[in-house]
């Protein structure tokens, strides 16, 4: 079987009122062959909604302050980078591509926009 690289996870966040302007980026990191995830806050206590946008990468968006899981209180103050680097962790193992059957272990980094600059951190 032909061996395929492994895409590189690309994390793309912002305010919701920038939405089109990152969707139109999300779309161009599908294309480009990235596992996209797009994360959009509102300075709210809205509880997040998660979907699968055509085409091709996942959008969580709601408040900066709101309840993401079930678990989590209805209002939780936090930064925005706060709340980006809880939400990255609790999907990074579920978005994160991976090799079945072969070595090959995903990247350890990931390709982060918060809409000004692109930066590759370790998380």
């Amino acid at each position: 079987a032909p061996q395929h690289p492994i895409a590189t996870p690309v994390v793309l966040a912002g305010r919701f009122w920038n939405r089109r302007k990152l969707r139109r980026r999300a779309a161009q990191s599908v294309q480009d062959g990235h596992v996209t995830s797009l994360f959009l806050f509102s300075p709210t206590a809205l509880f997040h909604r998660v979907s699968f946008r055509m085409p091709g990468y996942w959008e969580q968006r709601g408040g900066l302050f709101g309840r993401c899981e079930r678990s989590d209180p209805a209002f939780r103050p936090m930064s925005f980078r706060s709340r980006l680097q809880r939400e990255i962790r609790r999907i990074r193992a579920l978005r994160t591509p991976q090799r079945h059957h072969g070595a090959q272990k995903p990247p350890d980094s990931t390709k982060y926009d918060t809409s000004a600059a692109i930066k590759t951190p370790e998380f």
